[in-house]
This record gives C-alpha cells, structure tokens and sequence, in this order.
C-alpha cells in the first residue's frame, strides 16, 4: 500500500515538476532510469526549451523575464535569481501558461507580473518589490480606479508557493470631477482573486497601502465616493486563500469632498473584502492593522503572536498537514538566515534542498563526467537536461558527460511527500581552449608545495594569478618557474599563443596543517593541562572549547593558543591554524569526563520540621562545591539548616571555572500559631497558651503593641490577660523571624470603686471599696502586694489619716492603695510608692515631688 501511495503521488508531481513538467508521463516513467521529452529548444532567446509544459523555456535574466509577455501561453522554468533594480519590466496583459520560480527569487521588481493570471505561478519570490498604481483606469469622466499588485491584478488562476518581502505594494488615487468617484486597490500579492482564483503556500511581509481622494468640481448637488481595498494577500477575494500566512502592515483611507456619496475603507492583513474562502491561514497584528480581513461573509483567519509564528509548533501543528514538507523553520543565525525567523518555503532554502556537484562551473582542462548527489538519496529524485543536447528533462541515475560549453540545469525535487517542493539550479560549463595544467591538482594538502604550469602548445606564453583574479588582466605573472603555494592559495593560469588568449583555468589549493594535541582525545578521570602544535611553523593556532564556535571566527569564542590550558571537563576542542588570513581545515578533538554527580545528605522533599545541618557531596573530589540558598544573598558555608521552603542551588567548580550544577528544593508547611484561645472577647481573666506546627520555632510575644520579633518575650508559660490586649506573635528560628500572627482580646472583667475617691485630703477620711457586682468580696492591700494573693477582706472601712498618720500607723516607708490615680506627694523623707497592678517601681527622691502616672 505505501509503494502504490508513493507511486500516485509520483505521478502527480510529473505534472507538476519544473513548471508542471513531464505530464504525459505514467506511474512507471517516475521510477525509471532516464525520462527523454522530445521537444525543440529555443535557445536564441532564453537558456533553453521550447515553451512546452513539458519542457518550459528556461530564463535566468532581467532580459528574458521580459520576453515573457511576447508568449503568454508558454511554459517558464526560472533557473536562477534575477536582479530587476535597474530594469524596467512590462507587465504581461493576460498570462494563461505557467511560471516556476524554481526556487528563485526576483529582486526589485517595480511593475505587476501579470495583469491577468488564468495559469500557474509557483515556486517563486519577490524580493524588495517596489510597485505602485501598477494599472489605472478612468471610466467616463466621472471615475478613476487604480489597481496594484505583485504578482497578479486579476488571478483567475494558481498561484502556488511564492511569497513576497521587504516590498511596498501601493495604489493612489486622487481624483476630481465634476461628480467624482476615486478607487485604490492593492493586495501584496493579487488584487483581485476571482472565485475561480486559487492562493496557496504563499506568505508576505512588507508593505501594502491603499489612499483614496475624490473632490467633486460641481457647483451644486454635487457627488463624491471614496473605495479604499488593502491586504497582505489580497485586496479582494471571492476565490480560496489556503494555507498562508501574512505579517505585512496593511494601511487603507479615504476621503471625500462633495454634497452627495460615501466612502468605504477596508483593509485586512490577510485579505482586504473576502467573500470566498479562507482555510488555514494566519496573521499577526501590524502597526496600522489588527485584524485578518476589513470585511469578510467566510471564515476568519487565526490571529497569531509573533513568537508562535516562529515557533516549530506553528510548522508542525499549522502550516504544514502530515507529510506534506511545504514549510520550514527559518535557521536562527542570523548570518544563515533568509527570513527573520519567521517560516520559510521548504524550497527556498539551499541549506534544506542541497545538492553536490563533482565539478565547479566554469573552465575545465578536458572533459569529464558531472556527478549528482544530494545528502539524503532516498528521499529526493534529479532531473537535468544539457541544454541544446537534450530534448526535455532525464531523470538523474548516472553521471553527465561535459564534453564541451555545456550548460546542464537540474532540478532538485522531493518526490515522497511533496512533489511540489523543487529548487533548479545552472551549471555552466566549457572546456578551456589552450588549456594550463598544472603539476600539482586542486585539493587539500598538509605541507607547503611548488606547483609548476604547463601547455601543450610549444610556443605558448603562460600567465597565472594566485588571488583568484583573471589572467588575461594586466598585472598578472608571467609564469618562469614553479609557484610556491604555503596557504590557500588559487592559481588562475591562461596560455597566449599567438597573441591570443586561451581561457584560464583555476586550481585552489587549501593548505591546511595538521594541528597536534599533547594529550591524545580520549577519556579521562583528572584534569590536565593541554598543549597544541602545528605541523607548520608560520601557521598560528586558534580554538574553541565550547564545542560548536568556530575557531576562525572571534564572536563564536576563539582564542589564540598562547600556551598549555587546563581541560578539567567534557570538552571538544576545535582547532584552526591560520597564516596571512588564510584558515586551514577545522580539526576537533574530544575529551571525556566523569559527569559530576552532586548529592545531599538530606533528599530533597516535603518536611514536617527544621531540616538540620544538610551537608552536599560530589563525587569528583577536585571539584569545590558552592551553595547559595534562594532569598538570601552570598554563598553559604556547610553544613546547612532550612527552616522554610527554600531552594538551593549547588554549583561545582574547577577553580573558579563552572562545571555543573544542581538545585534542591525542600519544602516545610505554611507556618500556623495557634493560641488556646482564640480571638475575641471574654468576662473572665483568661490566660493564653501558644503552639506552632512546626516544633523547632520559638515564639516570642508582647502585649504593649511593639514589635515580638525585636521587642519579644520568650514564650515558655502560659500568657495572663486581665485587660482588653493585643497579643503580637512572632515565630522565629534562631535570630531570623519566619511569621507573625496578632490576636485581640477584649476583656469584660468586674471593678472596684473607691468612695471617696484616690485624692488628696487634709484630715482623716474613711474609705468605701465597692464591687460592681453585690455578690463579689472585694480584698485590698496597702503595701503595694498582690491584693489576689495577699488581700485582706473588704468589710472595715480603711481610714487614711495624713501622710505622717500614715506613716505612724505602721505602714512604713510605702503605701498602695487601688485606684489611687495622679497625684502630686510632698514629703520629708525617703520612701517609694509600688504599683502593684503595673509591676513597675517609681523611686521618690528626697526632698521632691514625683507625678505618680495612673496608679491603681
């Protein structure tokens, strides 16, 4: 069954291949050794062909590209790029045959390939297109449209895998009449796609805009209508838009200027007005556009970021269905890549559709056999045809004799997923007149050598250039003897005979010397130091040991070997020698180590408590290990204590140059402080006992507001409340504070009152203490103690004489009376006043006053 899927597959792509190339052909021709096409070639105006589906002209100039519309029902096959910049083109009235790109682009294109397209366009890219007010047309004196795309105005046809970038797409139109109507239209790649029009595997990026302006002239009544139409892929569609993706920033206006009309504006990154059919095609939002499509009775485009259109996922997921290799990553370096980053056609890249050749263009010595190859044989089939030899396009199965000027072209085709994915190629060839040998044959060489020249004519003169140049300019050597050739080196070497030159031919030798290590690649279990040496002296040496940079490039890592250095990981060592700007070959050498395995003496995990002194090993002892605690500055010595979640990162080091490293993470739960009980209010003394879910914290508390982390007491006994309290808790695990909590606790409690009141008196008074409630006893002291602990029972009244009364009755040198509040005490001796209820002491001093603050 996957012999005779491939085998349909096959034979569509006949139909398709070079410009729809081959399509007679059956099933069977697909696998068979040599497909011959009779056709005639035309080679007076083209490279070669007959114009034929199955064999297409084929064009490699600006020149034949504007052949083109002297054969508009031809078949083209473009085999190289071709620069537009400085030619005019003229666009084609109505193209019904077909274009294959070929895999190549055009570059500054300033005019609409086709004004009508009924046939196939594919394979195909513009580049820097500049094209502006491609068509106009004025009906009557009352209307003025304006037209402008890049590939087609009308597309009544396919246009299959092209794309356009860095291009500006533009149409202008600014018109006055009496009654005045003014259009612009401008799509990136068409204008208008009929409903018969079919857009597929096509992307832009660039520029399209479309201004309108009608001023109608009249003197009364007069009428004015303004139609702007701008998308990245279509201006308007009625036809199929499949699989294609836009980035362009898409701009329309208009504007208008009358009694009577109306103006209409849309504008789409994708399509402009779509009433046909959009599948599978995205955009991302420009700076003067967001949305896929200005008006649209179908299906809406996906609207993507720009970091997924670059993403693999939006090859594998969006762009491209199962085994079909239409799209590819664009290559990230910036040097390699062709389009941002953003998706490419897979046959735009030569990277992705690569082909060798045995044999350089240009002059050879005598002929030879050209031999094909590509870097996956199984998965692509070759086609060629020498042009004015063959009749049509051979299937590659063994090599082409070049036995001439000779220009062979090849198409590079994938024919086991997508037939329609082909690059060309042109390889000119031409077997030199007067040919120079030379004694030494191009190549690659470990040694300095002397290369001598030679003719077959006696009465030959030899020239020879060693930069590559032509010989036949003037400044070339005479040839008098061998050439010492000790870098790279091309020899350009032409024979005149008889005053006439003959033509030159090239041999490019690299020099390229071998690079030594004093320690053979291998493994090894100690680090040691490393040394390289050249097989040739003038040759200098540079490296890389980050295994991928490039040694002949400084941005890629490259250093100068100045002397022996230290391996002490996995690592491969590229090497280059150089010489007056000349590389040699790229050597490499691997050295194998140990990985280092970083463990802890406590797995990494889930705790219930304080993790307590966790030391880390490894198990390369020349390395040292440093740990660094996530939060927390500077790198911690070991063992170590956790006492929250907490990461850890353990990095292992070769003096002070990284080797490896490992992250722990262990986790401890969120800290909880529960009090007996909890927040609230109460009408009894209530005394407060405090746990922690993880045992290892102390709590520190307070009850005056102030901050238990700094101004805390050790928690080691139950708390007392005998009044409204906020209690403040701080855990913390040594001098670091881990959580707080705050609890509040309004206390009801009974009182006492005094009759009179604490005060001052000059005689002798009676005191009456009463509780609030008639069912309480109420127990005083007057010596400043615990009245709960020491109190005597309240059921004589206490008379408090003068102070000296006082003193001689026994009370000493201190009183304490409850709710004795602010007042001033004069006295004539030393004595002190203790507040029981406070705690606290206020010393008097002799021969003063003190302010006694709220004593009870």
């Amino acid at each position: 069954n996957i012999i005779f899927a491939y085998m349909d597959k096959g034979s569509v792509f006949m139909k398709k291949v070079i410009g729809f190339l081959i399509s007679f052909i059956m099933i069977s021709s697909v696998l068979s050794a040599t497909i011959a096409i009779t056709a005639s070639a035309d080679d007076t105006i083209f490279d070669g062909g007959s114009g034929t589906e199955d064999f297409p002209y084929l064009i490699s100039t600006a020149e034949q590209l504007n052949q083109i519309r002297n054969y508009p029902d031809s078949y083209f096959l473009q085999t190289d790029d071709i620069d537009m910049t400085s030619s005019y083109y003229s666009t084609v009235s109505t193209f019904g045959g077909g274009y294959d790109g070929g895999g190549h682009s055009i570059t500054g294109l300033r005019n609409c390939l086709f004004n009508e397209n009924i046939g196939t366009v594919c394979n195909l890219g513009l580049i820097k297109a500049n094209i502006k007010n491609s068509v106009s047309k004025q009906d009557g004196n009352f209307k003025m449209t304006t037209f402008s795309a890049a590939v087609a105005i009308t597309n009544k046809g396919t246009i299959s895998g092209c794309y356009s970038v860095d291009g500006s797409v533009g149409a202008d139109t600014n018109f006055s009449a009496s009654d005045a109507t003014a259009q612009s239209h401008a799509g990136g790649l068409v204008q208008n796609n009929y409903s018969s029009g079919i857009i597929e595997n096509c992307y832009t990026r660039g520029t399209v805009y479309a201004y309108s302006s009608a001023r109608a002239t009249g003197v009364t009544n007069t009428f004015a209508t303004a139609n702007s139409y701008a998308g990245g892929i279509a201006a308007n569609s009625s036809g199929t838009i499949k699989n294609c993706y836009s980035t362009a920033d898409v701009n329309a206006s208009a504007y208008r200027s009358g009694y009577m009309g109306s103006k209409t504006v849309y504008e789409g990154i994708i399509c402009g007005s779509n009433t046909g059919t959009i599948e599978n095609s995205y955009y991302t939002e420009s700076l003067n556009c967001s949305s896929g499509t200005g008006y649209n009775s179908g299906n809406d485009p996906e609207k993507v970021t720009v970091d997924m259109i670059k993403s693999y996922a939006m090859i594998i997921n969006k762009l491209n269905s199962v085994f079909d290799y239409t799209w590819s990553m664009d290559l990230f370096d910036e040097a390699l890549a062709l389009n941002e980053g953003y998706p490419i056609l897979y046959s735009q890249s030569n990277t992705l559709m690569g082909l060798n050749t045995s044999h350089k263009t240009g002059n050879h010595k005598e002929k030879f056999d050209l031999t094909l190859s590509t870097s996956y044989d199984a998965l692509y089939n070759v086609y060629y045809c020498v042009v004015g030899k063959d009749d049509g396009f051979n299937e590659y199965t063994s090599p082409i004799q070049i036995t001439e000027k000779d220009t062979a072209v090849v198409v590079y085709i994938e024919n086991k997923y997508n037939t329609d994915m082909r690059r060309t190629y042109k390889f000119d060839y031409h077997l030199a007149d007067y040919p120079v040998s030379a004694s030494v044959e191009s190549g690659m060489y470990q040694k300095m050598m002397s290369v001598e020249l030679t003719s077959d004519e006696s009465s030959a003169e030899i020239y020879y250039t060693t930069d590559g140049s032509d010989p036949r300019q003037e400044g070339s050597t005479r040839y008098i003897g061998a050439i010492p050739v000790y870098k790279n080196t091309m020899i350009s070497a032409v024979a005149k005979v008889n005053g006439e030159f003959g033509d030159p031919l090239n041999y490019e030798y690299r020099i390229s010397p071998i690079i030594t290590p004093s320690i053979t690649a291998g493994s090894y279990d100690r680090p040691f130091n490393l040394s390289l040496t050249s097989s040739l002296k003038p040759y200098e040496i540079y490296y890389t040991t980050n295994g991928w940079g490039d040694p002949t490039k400084g941005d890629q890592g490259a250093v100068k070997y100045d002397g022996e250095f230290v391996i002490y990981q996995t690592a491969l060592i590229r090497a280059a020698a150089c010489y007056e700007g000349e590389w040699s070959e790229i050597q490499e050498f691997r050295y194998e180590f140990p990985q280092a395995v970083i463990t802890a003496s406590h797995p990494e995990g889930d705790y219930d408590d304080v993790i307590k002194n966790i030391d880390f090993s490894c198990n390369l002892d020349y390395l040292d290990l440093y740990v660094t605690v996530s939060g927390e500055w500077g790198e911690k010595t070991t063992p170590v204590d956790i006492y929250k979640t907490t990461n850890i990162n353990v990095t292992a080091r070769y003096k002070d140059n990284y080797v490896d490293s490992k992250s722990f993470t262990y986790t401890l739960p969120e800290v909880e402080i529960t009090p007996n009980y909890p927040s609230g209010s109460y009408n009894n003394i209530v005394k407060i006992e405090l746990d922690c879910n993880i045992p290892s914290y102390d709590l520190y508390y307070t009850t005056d507001g102030n901050d238990p982390a700094v101004n805390g007491i050790l928690y080691n006994e139950p708390i007392e409340l005998d009044d409204t309290t906020n209690l403040r808790v701080a855990a913390k695990y040594g001098d670091t504070a881990v959580a707080e909590e705050s609890f509040d606790y309004t206390l009801n409690l009974e009182y006492v009152t005094a009759n009179p009141p604490g005060g001052r008196y000059d005689g002798k008074i009676a005191v009456d203490l009463m509780s609030s409630n008639p069912f309480y006893d109420v127990y005083y002291t007057i010596d400043g103690s615990s009245p709960k602990t020491n109190g005597i029972k309240d059921d004589v009244l206490l008379e408090v004489k003068k102070y000296s009364d006082v003193f001689t009755a026994g009370l000493n040198n201190s009183v304490n009376l409850k709710y004795i509040t602010n007042m001033w005490l004069q006295y004539d001796s030393y004595f002190k006043i203790m507040c029981w209820d406070k705690d606290t002491i206020c010393p008097m001093f002799e021969n003063g006053k003190v302010a006694v603050p709220d004593i009870k």
